[in-house]
């Protein structure tokens, strides 16, 4: 366990509280203000003599969007990303997670002798954005081919009844 002291903590809080007023453009009177506490407080969270309330360190996140995490811990980035960042982000993260595989090989599509009903493709179209559909069908799948092995193996079945 990484253990820490209270004046060094005091220290790097009021390090971070003077990045974050030097990044935003801010007086101390204007970080005092959005904290709702007076200036001389201010000044003394910032220089490390004492520790910012709880009802600043929610004000500084709210106000600014600076993160807890990083003010108090030193862990992530200063800042949150806006909503429509994260959304984006996590659009992107789905896309690179979602197997490729869902798509109808083009092999089966070409052959005219083979024809997916309208029940079978709604179902590949829900599997390519649910990504849970697609692993749960395929789950069901290798239990399934696993009890009825006899199927899907026939030659297997037939040789080793014959070396008996």
């Amino acid at each position: 366990m990484n253990t820490i002291s209270k004046g060094k903590l005091l220290r790097e809080i009021g390090m971070r509280l003077r990045q974050v007023r030097r990044r935003f453009n801010l007086r101390q009177a204007d970080m005092a203000l959005q904290s709702d506490c007076k200036r001389t407080t201010y000044v003394k969270n910032e220089s490390g003599e004492t520790f910012p309330g709880a009802l600043a360190f929610r004000r500084w996140a709210d106000g600014l969007n600076i993160s807890l995490d990083w003010l108090i811990c030193d862990r992530g980035s200063m800042v949150y990303k806006p909503k429509e960042q994260i959304k984006e982000d996590t659009r992107e993260k789905k896309e690179k997670e979602t197997p490729k595989a869902l798509v109808v090989p083009k092999a089966v599509e070409e052959k005219e002798d083979i024809t997916l009903s309208d029940d079978v493709r709604e179902l590949l179209e829900h599997m390519e954005q649910v990504p849970l559909l697609y692993f749960e069908v395929l789950a069901f799948f290798h239990r399934f081919k696993l009890k009825y092995r006899e199927l899907f193996e026939p030659t297997l079945r037939t040789t080793d009844e014959e070396r008996e």
